[in-house]
């Protein structure tokens, strides 16, 4: 009887042990679904669409918080700033480091025009304020809408693309390392003219490095293929088809890391739709 009744006191510990278990796990979830939420509410809800140009963008959630973000907004002298980024790493830690970058690029670059500068700034600053071993990939940008020129810097992000009007693809590479990789190593500035039914692409490696159930790779090949065989569509098409072939390839395999993309097209000519 003595040791019936231990064996009962026991399951009733783990039983207790278990629930409190399930308890905790159902409130880490909440908090990490809130943390996705508030994610989601920092990127922009509406294409912004200009007299000179349409910008959207969209980002395929994962199953945890992640890094990836995107914005577009208009600065005081008619400007356009973009930016696209990741950092390293999933979780809260990331999730808390991309919103730290998203506020410091929405306000410093309605002041700063300097972008090799500013990006040096923020290598240092997030060098010194970070663990080490943490870093993110950022490409941002202005759009003089008179000139139709973007100056840009690609702070260890991947190729961003420029779909010409008339076909073909340019891609405006890296001019720097990833920021607070190796702080102080500096950046510079790139520039590109863009001319009318041109259209910029931006993305994070979660489109071209999801993986199918065969562990084969989406690749930058396949995705700039699909770009200049669709580059004609409209800005709504072509993110909902490059949506549509990851998601497709991907097929039941699951989804590690955020998906993220942000076109712009210039001119007022009525596109193709899908």
């Amino acid at each position: 009887i003595g040791s019936l009744s231990a064996a009962f006191n026991q399951m009733a510990q783990d039983l207790g042990a278990h629930q409190k278990l399930i308890a905790d796990r159902e409130r880490l979830r909440g908090e990490l679904d809130l943390c996705r939420q508030i994610q989601s509410e920092m990127l922009p809800k509406q294409p912004l669409r200009l007299g000179f140009a349409e910008i959207k963008g969209v980002s395929i959630p994962a199953r945890e918080v992640g890094g990836d973000f995107f914005n577009y907004f208009l600065l005081p002298e008619g400007e356009v700033a973009l930016f696209v980024g990741d950092v390293s790493g999933k979780g809260v830690g990331a999730a808390l480091l991309m919103a730290n970058v998203q506020a410091m690029l929405r306000a410093r670059l309605s002041l700063e025009r300097d972008l090799a500068g500013l990006a040096d700034a923020i290598d240092h600053e997030i060098d010194e304020s970070t663990p080490k071993g943490v870093y993110l990939t950022l490409f941002m940008g202005i759009l003089d809408s008179s000139h139709r020129v973007l100056r840009y810097v690609n702070a260890g992000h991947n190729p961003q693309f420029v779909l010409r009007a008339a076909g073909g693809l340019d891609r405006l590479a890296s001019t720097g390392l990833p920021i607070a990789m190796f702080a102080g190593h500096g950046y510079r500035e790139g520039s590109v003219t863009l001319g009318e039914g041109d259209i910029l692409f931006f993305y994070t490696d979660g489109i071209n490095e999801v993986e199918n159930e065969k562990g084969e790779m989406f690749g930058s090949e396949r995705l700039e293929a699909l770009l200049v065989k669709h580059h004609e569509e409209g800005v709504d098409a072509l993110l909902a088809r490059i949506e549509r072939e990851v998601l497709q390839f991907r097929g039941d395999a699951d989804l590690f890391d955020d998906a993220t993309m942000m076109v712009l097209r210039l001119g007022a000519s009525a596109p193709k739709q899908a």
